[in-house]
């Protein structure tokens, strides 16, 4: 079934529906994986629909309650393809903050999580992050870190990402590249040694590597070959954390994760703390598990 599944993966996705569908599919992830009508469910719906989203191809910033439903009722019954919009016309208010000064802000609190509302202010003003002009009143940018979880209770949690553990395989899979040894490129010349790469799964309960493959290129069409192999060995998992570069964040990843399910999870930008949890596992094992 797992097979099958991957092999409807579609990779069309060089339009705009393509990007809301994916928006639409982050948003509702965790929620399709809760009991219907259990208290959590509907507490994880409140929460998103009070948080600020920077909505593709909208200025909208607002999604309510009923909306999320909805796009979860679409999904059960249609799939990702029921994730993609209608043409609509009507557009929302602006921001009070403007986007680049609101990620500027977050992304100083995310890297000091002990930081006070007042004191990120202080930073980006310090560093010159943000326009002179542009005001920052405390009240403005609290709401927009507690809009982002990284205030109270979720802020402590970033102190350390790597305190997490999932009790039951597939779960979680955490995906990395690892530099491998030049060796002869048999599709070339011979005397010609290219440099290769480890691309692997791991899953986080059992310490398992689904699937690890060698390639020439550290690429999207490399990690897409070995999460299609993966699967195809350990069945389809719930999650799936991954760097956060260029090739994670790759749309035909970001499709094929959504049609499967798989909430896709990036790490974050100068965290690598929790990357590939190299405390528990290092590189050293990895080499040996994939070989």
């Amino acid at each position: 079934m797992a097979t099958e599944g991957a092999k409807r993966v579609q990779t069309d996705d060089r339009d705009a529906g393509h990007d809301v569908a994916l928006f639409r599919h982050g948003v509702i992830a965790d929620v399709l994986r809760l009991p219907v009508g259990s208290p959590e469910r509907a507490a994880l719906v409140r929460a998103k629909a009070a948080q600020r989203y920077r909505i593709p191809h909208s200025r909208r910033t607002r999604i309510g309650e009923n909306t999320i439903r909805r796009w979860v009722r679409s999904y059960r019954q249609g799939g990702f393809q029921a994730l993609r919009p209608k043409p609509r016309s009507d557009r929302g208010r602006s921001r009070r903050i403007p986007v680049e000064v609101a990620d500027v802000l977050k992304g100083i609190k995310e890297g000091n999580p002990r930081l006070s509302t007042r004191l990120v202010i202080v930073e980006a003003r310090e560093r010159g992050l943000v326009p002179a002009r542009q005001k920052l009143a405390h009240e403005t940018v609290h709401r927009l870190l507690a809009s982002a979880g990284l205030t109270g209770e979720r802020a402590k949690a970033l102190e350390d990402c790597r305190h997490f553990c999932h009790e039951h395989a597939n779960a979680l899979w955490m995906s990395d590249v690892l530099h491998g040894p030049k060796v002869a490129d048999a599709g070339s010349d011979r005397r010609r040694r290219r440099k290769s790469y480890l691309t692997l799964m791991l899953d986080d309960a059992t310490r398992v590597v689904p699937y690890g493959e060698f390639h020439f290129t550290e690429n999207a069409e490399s990690l897409l070959c070995v999460l299609r192999q993966a699967i195809r060995r350990r069945g389809v998992p719930e999650r799936c954390y991954v760097d956060n570069g260029a090739n994670y964040r790759s749309r035909r990843l970001q499709v094929a994760c959504a049609s499967l399910n798989i909430t896709l999870i990036h790490a974050t930008p100068r965290r690598p703390q929790g990357n590939l949890k190299d405390s528990l596992n290092p590189p050293s094992q990895l080499w040996r598990l994939a070989t």
